[in-house]
This record gives C-alpha cells, sequence and structure tokens, in this order.
C-alpha cells in the first residue's frame, strides 16, 4: 500500500514538472519573407587628414517587394562613449525604386576631431526597414573601424 502512494505522488509530480515546461505566450513574428528591402554598404576608403578624418562609403539598397511607398535612407553619429547624438539625423536619400533595382550612392562622412564614434545607416520602405552600425576609433595613434551590427 505504501509503494502504490509512492507512486502515485511520484506520477503526479512528473505530470506537473511536465506541464511547467510547456510554450509560455505566443512566438514573436517572423520577417516577412523576402524581406521588402535589402541595405548593403560598403567602406571604400577611411583616411585620416591631420586631427581629423573621413569615411567613404558605398550604400546601395534594393527593393524586394512592391510597395506604393518610398525608400528612405538616413544616418546619425554618436559620440559612442556617452551616446551623444553629435549630427542630427540627416536623410539622404528619399525616392521610389522599382522593385528589384538596386540603387547606389557614395557618401562621405567626416569626423571633425578625435574621439570613438558609432556610426547607424537605416534604410526603410514601407515600414520595414534595415541598420547597419560602424564602431570607429580615431586617435593620434590608430584610425580603425569595425561593422558592429545589422538589425532586420
Amino acid at each position: 500500500m505504501r509503494g502504490l502512494r509512492i507512486l502515485v505522488c511520484l506520477a503526479i509530480v512528473i505530470v506537473l514538472c511536465s506541464c511547467s515546461h510547456g510554450k509560455k505566450g505566443n512566438p514573436p513574428p517572423s520577417p516577412p519573407d523576402p524581406f521588402p528591402i535589402e541595405l548593403e554598404t560598403v567602406q571604400q576608403q577611411l583616411n585620416r587628414l591631420g586631427d581629423r578624418a573621413e569615411m567613404k562609403l558605398n550604400i546601395a539598397v534594393r527593393t524586394n517587394v512592391e510597395y506604393n511607398s518610398s525608400v528612405i535612407i538616413r544616418y546619425s553619429l554618436y559620440d559612442a562613449r556617452d551616446s551623444q547624438r553629435l549630427i542630427e539625423t540627416q536623410e539622404l536619400f528619399h525616392a521610389e525604386i522599382p522593385v528589384h533595382k538596386k540603387v547606389e550612392m557614395d557618401y562621405t562622412i567626416k569626423f571633425e576631431r578625435y574621439g570613438t564614434y558609432s556610426l547607424e545607416i537605416s534604410a526603410e520602405y514601407n515600414g520595414a526597414g534595415q541598420r547597419k552600425q560602424y564602431a570607429i576609433r580615431f586617435d593620434e595613434q590608430e584610425l580603425r573601424n569595425e561593422l558592429r551590427y545589422t538589425l532586420h
């Protein structure tokens, strides 16, 4: 009799434990496929100009889905140490692009003093967007850049 009670209690514990590992809530929505917009950035040059520097970028964007909407490309420059925005968000491009057509542009970002910067480039199309962030370190000894992340 005692063994039966132990088995029943053990079965109840197993059932309760297995119920608590179920999925909770709805899974996050997955991005549309194909994603409506593709943003590519390629660093062409990173030059030191005395105590200043400049970074030349090739920015390309392509739409994968047809919407009656414009593509908007923007960039912002931040001081990476305190996240203070150094340049208000600049709009580089705002126009409709035919579906599957790639539009490219070259743009130069100027760094007026030594520092550690965060450069964010974004493209938006009908509410969907992509962002790329670069980290730039510029001082007397080095001028270095790395792509930090790409987000949808």
